[in-house]
């Protein structure tokens, strides 16, 4: 089984490399990935972790409500760049993905909560 611990740093580093993906589909124009599944929170590890294993003593912490909600949050932004690229909006992506865009302010909103958490005995 998975601790917090061990989730929590796997899923900081996941979700920084979501930027580098997402910069990287906006600069080709393409992407193999479906919006739909990206704008689910239950779809990578880290969120079938947060859904399906994480012990109900976790649950009771008034962080992990941050967490979950920061999370569907975070997706729910790089599924709609994810969109964008698709769709062939580069200057919308480029917007998104920028220091102000919501994409951005969710990252850092979702791995500052994590950081948070992962410091919580």
């Amino acid at each position: 089984m998975t601790t917090r611990a061990e989730a929590i740093d796997a899923a900081i580093l996941a979700h920084e490399r979501w930027k580098q993906w997402l910069e990287q589909a906006a600069e080709s124009g393409q992407t193999d990935l479906d919006p739909a599944v990206v704008g689910q929170d239950d779809q990578c590890t880290f969120g079938r972790w947060l859904h399906d294993e994480l012990p109900d003593a976790d649950r009771v912490n008034p962080i992990y409500e941050r967490v979950a909600l920061y999370h569907a949050s975070f997706h729910q932004a790089a599924g709609h760049i994810v969109a964008l690229v698709l769709q062939k909006e580069r200057i919308k992506v480029s917007v998104a993905l920028g220091l102000t865009g919501a994409f951005a302010k969710r990252s850092a909103l979702l791995l500052s909560v994590l950081r948070e958490w992962r410091a919580t005995p």
